[in-house]
């Protein structure tokens, strides 16, 4: 073995590997046993959260949530968020914070686009709905409703009704 290489070991039920390998694969693989990570964030976070929030359409709070929480996910490598990675992520990506964070915050979990993530108390992860809706821009899937949205379209309604009968 050469000065750059590593070896490597690994056993388990019916498996035994042992192998020399390089500096830059024995990184790699201390990379994912500690982290989980395939590939150091540094080389992967490509754009500022701000400019992903506006490539990913994400016009509502509750759609920023989401956006918020893909790219934590897909950036940072982390699978699980909680609700100071989203204030945070407001600030950092220079957006106005929500005047109503538990009402959207609530709106984004009955929307199925994230869950409770077992044995961590305030801790969730995107659900595979809640990827979808960001990979597809928000076009195919119905965004959360918030009360004051659903109040709009009511009204929006009403005055089509009272328009088209001339009231």
């Amino acid at each position: 073995m050469d000065k750059e290489a590593f070896n490597i070991s690994l056993k388990g039920p019916g498996v035994t590997i042992e192998r020399e390998i390089s500096e830059e694969v024995a990184q790699q693989v201390a990379l994912f046993i500690l982290t989980g990570a395939t590939h150091h964030p540094r080389h992967t976070e490509p754009l500022s959260l701000n400019d992903f929030l506006q490539q990913s359409n994400a016009r509502r709070n509750p759609e920023r949530f989401i956006a918020i929480a893909y790219f934590i996910k897909k950036y940072r490598n982390r699978i699980s968020f909680d609700k100071n990675d989203l204030i945070d992520g407001f600030e950092e990506a220079g957006q106005k914070f929500p005047a109503n964070f538990s009402r959207d915050f609530k709106a984004v979990k009955s929307s199925g686009w994230i869950a409770h993530k077992s044995g961590r108390p305030g801790t969730f992860y995107l659900t595979e709905s809640g990827v979808s809706a960001v990979e597809t821009k928000f076009s195919s899937n119905a965004p959360a409703k918030t009360p004051n949205d659903a109040h709009t379209e009511i009204e929006t309604l009403m005055a089509e009704v009272q328009h088209k009968h001339g009231l």
